[in-house]
């Protein structure tokens, strides 16, 4: 099952609880599927994939930094619980239309103590003599640089395990699950930014041809991955914001000069 064909029943399985529901959220580089909202502000983060990944645990444990309650929603009933159990995270499964929730999420302090732990694995053995504070510029940095090596590697070794790839490969990390929870997060950043850069050069080929048009116009006239006039907007102001203000005080002065000819 598709991630969009999940994203409706499970939108709705949110708004029976009372939740406002906003799908594709900006945060910190990458976009959240589903996130509900209760009257208190109280949010429930909700990743969806077809089946239960390391990626899509990984994915929904990092959305409780500003969710209460955070939850994996697949297509397909995985063999064990125990990870999503471990990390306090909640399981929907989506079969058929209908939503089956086979975990219940635990408050996110739970993942809190799991990310107190993993960060605690990951400050065992040598001590690295390796300098802090190194800026990461976008596509720069210790972290990418050793995503491009990870790369290099696995074109050479196909079927490396991460264990192999921690040991060959030059890396900052104390152990390699501590470098497949990092690898995982840059290559998701580095793909958002990538769809980002795609949009934004899109929206400027576009608007070369035609100057003045709304976001929405834009939106119907591109290709993008985006689904909704929303997101594209979204993801143009988090990644560019520059180029995005000037897009929005060109249609304003547009929109002004329309006005007074009219």
């Amino acid at each position: 099952m598709l991630e969009r064909e999940m994203s409706v029943p499970v939108a709705a399985w949110l708004r029976a609880k009372g939740l406002r529901v906003y799908s594709e959220v900006p945060c910190y580089g990458r976009s959240v599927d589903l996130v509900g909202i209760d009257g208190a502000g109280v949010m429930t983060a909700v990743e969806l994939k077809g089946s239960l990944t390391h990626r899509v645990v990984r994915q929904a444990y990092e959305t409780g930094i500003f969710a209460r309650w955070c939850y994996c929603a697949v297509g397909r009933t995985p063999k064990s619980l125990a990870r999503v159990a471990e990390l306090g995270l909640g399981l929907l499964v989506v079969r058929n239309g209908a939503v089956h929730e086979l975990a219940r999420a635990t408050h996110s302090d739970a993942t809190w103590a799991a990310a107190v732990k993993s960060a605690a694995l990951s400050c065992q053995g040598p001590e690295s003599d390796a300098p802090g504070g190194i800026p990461s510029l976008p596509g720069e940095g210790p972290a990418q640089e050793c995503l491009r090596k990870v790369r290099e590697y696995l074109q050479a070794n196909p079927r490396a395990t991460w264990r192999e790839i921690w040991r060959d490969v030059p890396n900052h990390y104390g152990n390699s699950r501590s470098m497949q929870c990092a690898m995982g997060r840059v290559n998701d950043r580095v793909e958002t930014a990538a769809r980002a850069r795609d949009a934004r050069d899109a929206v400027g080929s576009f608007l070369r041809d035609h100057a003045g048009a709304s976001w929405e116009e834009i939106f119907d006239g591109i290709q993008c991955s985006y689904q909704n006039v929303e997101q594209l907007r979204a993801a143009i102001a988090y990644h560019h914001a520059g180029f995005y203000r000037r897009t929005n005080e060109a249609m304003a002065d547009a929109n002004a000069k329309g006005a007074a000819r009219g």
